[in-house]
């Protein structure tokens, strides 16, 4: 049996091994400026849920991409240039917790007997709210103090009981707004309801349901452009996964009717300050005998949102 000690060295190992069999998966990847007029799809080596993004400053995003099987976060500085739109990318596979290191989460799912990671949410502080397939917590994790030093979950929220009669609700997107401040969760059972709930937080806490709006089963999102944020009125955006019965495509929340951007399938979508919009599309959705198609990171150009 070994030691306390051998165990801590077992681990350690495994942790460095880890770390230098990633190491080339962390560089970069363009978008040529002759491209940045259509929708592009960059084909992605993991299968992505959801996504958020916030203004690092002109002309730079950064983007958080929930990985969802790993589970990890994909992290990565968008910039744009006079060359195209340029993906410097880094990855979260582990975080400190109460002096031990985990995988993204500190324990196993039950009844599902798996972790699998749903929604990352960049918040105004710079923290990540993510949260795990089939749950109702958000697990926020704090940003290194130092070059080296990893991140650190600090802190787990839950989310209010659901109405009587309407659980168990899952969280199936959230999206921090730099408009209102509001944390908006969408929640379904995958069966009958799904609806979008903007929450009041303060100081890291979930004070007060302010609104809701319900939705079709499976459909996805939410976001609007950063743009927003400096005007005084902001618009919504929603994306059907492939699953959704309502017309597949990006809508807006005044036209619900029909997509502002049609035939277009995904769990998540985020703005960049530049007008246009990353989808998400997990692959495993999709029909076919070999589990789907692969995952992909969707650009879709400025113009299809009303930006010159």
């Amino acid at each position: 049996m070994r030691t306390k000690r051998q165990e801590q060295d077992v681990e350690e190992a495994i942790w460095r091994a880890k770390a230098e069999s990633y190491q080339n998966q962390e560089s970069e990847v363009t978008i040529p400026k002759s491209k940045l007029d259509e929708i592009v799809t960059i084909p992605l080596g993991f299968q992505p849920a959801g996504i958020s993004s916030r203004q690092l400053s002109d002309n730079v995003d950064q983007i958080a991409i929930a990985d969802y099987f790993a589970p990890a976060v994909c992290l990565a500085k968008v910039t744009r240039d006079k060359t195209g739109l340029h993906f410097t990318v880094e990855w979260i596979r582990g975080v400190d917790y109460k002096g031990k290191r985990v995988r993204m989460f500190p324990d196993i799912l039950s009844p599902g007997m798996a972790t699998r990671m749903q929604t990352v949410s960049i918040g105004p502080d710079g923290k990540l709210w993510i949260t795990r397939n089939e749950g109702r917590e958000f697990f926020v994790l704090q940003p290194p103090a130092k070059k080296g030093q990893g991140w650190t979950l600090k802190k787990i929220i839950s989310l209010p009981e659901c109405k009587e009669g309407l659980g168990p609700l899952f969280i199936q997107s959230a999206f921090f707004s730099s408009f209102s401040g509001d944390l908006i969760v969408i929640e379904s059972n995958y069966v009958s309801y799904s609806c979008a709930y903007w929450y009041e937080v303060e100081g890291g806490a979930i004070i007060r349901l302010k609104r809701e709006e319900t939705l079709p089963i499976f459909m996805y999102g939410i976001s609007h452009p950063i743009r927003d944020a400096f005007f005084s009125e902001t618009f919504y955006y929603f994306i059907t996964d492939y699953r959704c019965e309502a017309r597949h495509g990006i809508y807006r929340i005044d036209q619900m009717d029909a997509p502002i951007v049609p035939r277009i399938c995904g769990t998540g979508i985020a703005f960049l300050f530049e007008g246009g919009a990353l989808v998400t599309r997990y692959g495993q959705a999709y029909p076919g005998p070999f589990n789907g198609k692969p995952g992909a990171l969707i650009y879709v150009p400025p113009r299809y949102f009303g930006v010159e």
